[in-house]
Protein backbone atom coordinates (compact mmCIF):
# COMPACT_ATOMS: atom_id res chain seq x y z
CA UNK A 1 0.00 0.00 0.00
CA UNK A 2 2.92 2.30 0.87
CA UNK A 3 4.16 1.80 -2.34
CA UNK A 4 0.89 3.18 -4.03
CA UNK A 5 0.95 5.98 -2.48
CA UNK A 6 4.39 6.94 -3.21
CA UNK A 7 3.51 6.05 -6.79
CA UNK A 8 0.45 8.49 -7.29
CA UNK A 9 2.20 10.94 -4.97
CA UNK A 10 4.16 11.92 -8.11
CA UNK A 11 3.59 15.05 -9.40
CA UNK A 12 5.04 14.01 -12.93
CA UNK A 13 3.45 10.37 -13.11
CA UNK A 14 -0.35 9.34 -13.98
CA UNK A 15 -2.56 9.31 -11.45
CA UNK A 16 -3.48 5.33 -12.05
CA UNK A 17 -2.16 2.63 -10.11
CA UNK A 18 -2.71 -0.25 -12.42
CA UNK A 19 -2.78 -4.04 -11.69
CA UNK A 20 0.34 -4.25 -13.33
CA UNK A 21 1.54 -1.73 -10.54
CA UNK A 22 0.15 -3.84 -8.23
CA UNK A 23 1.65 -6.94 -9.12
CA UNK A 24 5.07 -4.69 -9.59
CA UNK A 25 4.83 -3.52 -5.96
CA UNK A 26 4.12 -7.13 -5.17
CA UNK A 27 7.36 -8.98 -6.92
CA UNK A 28 9.30 -6.31 -5.14
CA UNK A 29 7.65 -6.79 -1.58
CA UNK A 30 8.05 -11.03 -2.25
CA UNK A 31 11.52 -10.43 -3.36
CA UNK A 32 12.40 -8.50 0.10
CA UNK A 33 12.98 -4.98 -1.66
CA UNK A 34 13.14 -2.39 1.40
CA UNK A 35 10.96 0.50 0.76
CA UNK A 36 13.75 3.13 1.40
CA UNK A 37 15.30 1.76 -1.82
CA UNK A 38 11.69 1.84 -3.20
CA UNK A 39 11.30 5.22 -2.31
CA UNK A 40 14.78 6.59 -3.19
CA UNK A 41 14.65 4.85 -6.82
CA UNK A 42 11.24 6.90 -7.31
CA UNK A 43 12.49 10.27 -5.79
CA UNK A 44 15.76 9.73 -7.96
CA UNK A 45 13.68 9.39 -11.25
CA UNK A 46 10.96 11.87 -10.39
CA UNK A 47 14.07 14.26 -10.32
CA UNK A 48 15.04 13.21 -13.48
CA UNK A 49 11.61 13.10 -15.35
CA UNK A 50 11.58 16.68 -14.40
CA UNK A 51 14.92 17.65 -15.17
CA UNK A 52 14.51 16.31 -18.59
CA UNK A 53 11.05 18.51 -18.63
CA UNK A 54 12.53 21.37 -17.80
CA UNK A 55 15.35 21.02 -20.23
CA UNK A 56 14.00 19.29 -23.13
CA UNK A 57 10.14 20.41 -23.49
CA UNK A 58 7.38 17.89 -22.05
CA UNK A 59 6.79 14.28 -23.01
CA UNK A 60 4.94 11.44 -21.38
CA UNK A 61 4.17 11.28 -17.70
CA UNK A 62 5.70 7.92 -15.95
CA UNK A 63 3.26 5.65 -16.66
CA UNK A 64 3.28 2.51 -14.51
CA UNK A 65 5.78 1.70 -11.49
CA UNK A 66 7.36 -0.83 -13.84
CA UNK A 67 9.78 2.84 -15.37
CA UNK A 68 11.59 2.15 -11.94
CA UNK A 69 13.02 -1.11 -12.66
CA UNK A 70 15.93 -0.34 -13.66
CA UNK A 71 16.45 2.72 -10.84
CA UNK A 72 15.90 0.12 -8.25
CA UNK A 73 18.29 -2.11 -9.46
CA UNK A 74 20.46 1.04 -9.69
CA UNK A 75 19.91 1.77 -6.10
CA UNK A 76 20.19 -1.29 -4.95
CA UNK A 77 23.73 -1.81 -6.38
CA UNK A 78 24.77 2.17 -5.39
CA UNK A 79 22.55 3.08 -2.06
CA UNK A 80 21.98 6.76 -2.07
CA UNK A 81 24.88 8.53 -0.08
CA UNK A 82 24.17 10.07 3.14
CA UNK A 83 21.96 13.09 2.67
CA UNK A 84 21.23 12.55 -0.86
CA UNK A 85 17.36 11.67 -0.46
CA UNK A 86 17.18 14.56 1.26
CA UNK A 87 18.75 16.55 -1.62
CA UNK A 88 16.07 14.71 -4.00
CA UNK A 89 13.11 15.94 -2.06
CA UNK A 90 14.34 19.60 -2.14
CA UNK A 91 15.36 19.56 -5.59
CA UNK A 92 11.99 17.81 -6.88
CA UNK A 93 10.06 19.85 -4.43
CA UNK A 94 11.75 22.92 -6.81
CA UNK A 95 11.32 21.53 -10.05
CA UNK A 96 7.90 20.87 -9.64
CA UNK A 97 7.32 24.49 -8.78
CA UNK A 98 9.93 25.44 -11.79
CA UNK A 99 7.66 22.84 -14.21
CA UNK A 100 4.48 23.99 -12.74
CA UNK A 101 5.49 27.95 -13.58
CA UNK A 102 6.88 26.56 -17.05
CA UNK A 103 3.46 25.12 -18.00
CA UNK A 104 1.67 28.10 -16.67
CA UNK A 105 3.17 30.29 -18.99
CA UNK A 106 2.98 28.44 -22.54
CA UNK A 107 0.13 29.79 -24.07
CA UNK A 108 -2.97 28.10 -25.67
CA UNK A 109 -2.55 26.27 -28.50
CA UNK A 110 1.29 26.22 -28.49
CA UNK A 111 3.38 23.46 -29.63
CA UNK A 112 4.22 21.09 -26.28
Amino acid sequence: MYVRKMFLRLGCGRQHFSLADKKFAAELARAGVPLAVVEDALLLGEARKYSSWLNHGPSAPIGSLEYFRALIDEVQQQPLPAGYREYLQATTKEFARRWSKTARLKPAGAKK
